[in-house]
């Protein structure tokens, strides 16, 4: 799927995009994210500048993926950005299942989701239960040629 030419022609599309190339990232272009129980992912930004993720396996509780709009342009770190941050996640702290500037997004085996990983702020919350949360991550970029900085790959995967 993740190679697929006409799944990347409806993705292209539906994002309204001119260019859209998978991440030249041998090591993170497309892989399976497994939150097991007692694990999450905090709030950040992606580094590619477009994720597209499919629910394998929902958790028994918890899991939930939770994102702003869009709050930034990609790349952006001043400190407009990092006033906006604090402002939402403040509003987080207090109000929780309540936050205005959040949405929650409902996830079942299968669920397609497309999104700017780069430029939205997005968490993956507690996982409870038995079940891991798992979810393929095909990760996209309109920039031919373009991998995941060393940071990243070192981070997510033990290694360069």
């Amino acid at each position: 799927l993740y190679q697929n030419d006409l799944f990347r022609d409806f993705l292209r599309s539906v994002m309204s995009l001119e260019e859209l190339y998978p991440l030249a990232d041998p090591i993170g272009a497309c892989t399976v994210n497994v939150f097991k129980p007692d694990t999450m992912h905090a709030w950040h930004f992606d580094e590619s500048s477009h994720s597209v993720t499919i629910m394998l396996q929902k958790p028994d509780q918890g899991g939930d993926f939770r994102h702003t709009k869009q709050i930034r342009a990609r790349g952006q770190i001043d400190e407009t950005i990092f006033t906006e941050l604090e402002s939402i996640l403040e509003e987080d702290d207090r109000k929780k299942e309540d936050n205005s500037r959040v949405n929650t997004l409902e996830f079942e085996p299968g669920t397609l989701s497309i999104f700017s990983g780069s430029t939205c702020l997005h968490e993956v919350t507690h996982v409870s239960g038995e079940k891991c949360r798992e979810v393929a991550v095909l990760c996209y970029t309109n920039i031919k040629g373009k991998k995941n900085s060393p940071e990243v790959q070192k981070l997510f995967f033990g290694r360069v």
